[in-house]
């Protein structure tokens, strides 16, 4: 592995990137309607790919009809699916809440893994599943939930949860593709795919919309969700992916960093005065981060094993 504190501070800077745009979500659609903004941003983070992807590899990857059509799910379920789920929801909820929620996904990967692909769930992985279900349900329960008014909060919440099951989808998704595409170029056609799947309604949003009502800020936010969100932190992540040992990268899904998400979450949130933090949300946090370490001991434990075979073998 070259360099290992640059690979790992790829991985963290792009969980960061990735925590800061929930609450960038959250400030965006109350000026710009969803399916406009993501419209929008699909468009510009469509066009800088396909520019990076001509530049860097010279061409379009060759696609089978099985690719076209994972990449299509793909595109659905993990752009347009979860994009319209994750940003509704962070209408109706928190930005805290929302950050904890998806800090489930690879809980959520772990499940879909188990039905649709028959992987077998370990007992310190199926602990950390029944942790993370019972942060989730603390949070509807004396969270933002449990409050007056909280049938809203409850929906933004349960839209938290499928936009999560749509990440999920689209990383499970990923093990259907050919082996010779790309990184950019699979971020490049989804990116393509799910600005066409957004296109209609964005039209239709655009025809009754003001578009000199949203200030520069407002506009901002878009532009930092297309290229910050969706062209960088998707180029760190695989950048550090590919370089890093083993499956030693997952751990950034499993570990720390999954909780470092809902930590960027507060501190931008915390930063612009949207919610304030209790200790409901403390707990939901503290069972989190038990059901992500459950995850990231049973991964670690699993490479050491296969390690020791590999070498009896050897």
């Amino acid at each position: 592995m070259r360099n290992p504190i640059s690979v790992y501070f790829s991985l963290a800077l792009a969980m960061a990137i990735v925590g800061s745009s929930v609450v960038v979500g959250k400030l965006m659609v109350k000026t710009i309607p969803v399916f406009l903004s993501s419209g929008i941003r699909f468009f510009i983070a469509a066009a800088v790919l396909m520019i990076l992807l001509f530049w860097i590899e010279k061409g379009f990857p060759a696609l089978s009809k099985k690719d076209v059509f994972v990449l299509l799910l793909q595109s659905f379920t993990g752009v347009f699916l979860f994009s319209v789920c994750m940003l509704y929801g962070v209408k109706l909820t928190t930005g805290m809440e929302s950050g904890i929620i998806t800090s489930t996904t690879p809980m959520a990967v772990g499940v879909l893994a188990f039905f649709l692909l028959k992987e077998k769930i370990e007992k310190r992985l199926a602990a950390g599943i029944v942790l993370a279900v019972i942060g989730v349900l603390a949070i509807n329960l004396f969270g933002a939930g449990g409050q007056a008014g909280s049938s809203y909060a409850l929906m933004g919440n349960l839209l938290i949860a499928a936009a999560v099951i749509g990440e999920a989808m689209f990383t499970l998704l990923a093990k259907l593709l050919s082996p010779h595409i790309s990184a950019l170029a699979i971020s490049a056609f989804v990116s393509l795919f799910g600005f066409l799947f957004f296109l209609p309604f964005a039209v239709i949003e655009a025809v009754s919309f003001d578009f000199s009502g949203p200030g520069l800020l407002d506009w901002s936010y878009v532009l930092y969700y297309a290229l910050i969100v969706t062209v960088l932190a998707f180029y760190l992540w695989y950048n550090g992916r590919d370089k890093s040992a083993g499956g030693r990268f997952r751990n950034f899904h499993f570990g720390s960093p999954r909780i470092g998400r809902c930590a960027v979450r507060r501190h931008f949130e915390g930063a612009i005065h949207i919610r304030s933090f209790d200790r409901n949300r403390v707990c939901d946090c503290r069972n989190l981060c038990h059901s992500c370490e459950e995850g990231a001991e049973e991964r670690q434990r699993k490479t050491r094993v296969l390690g020791r075979i590999s070498k009896k073998m050897s």
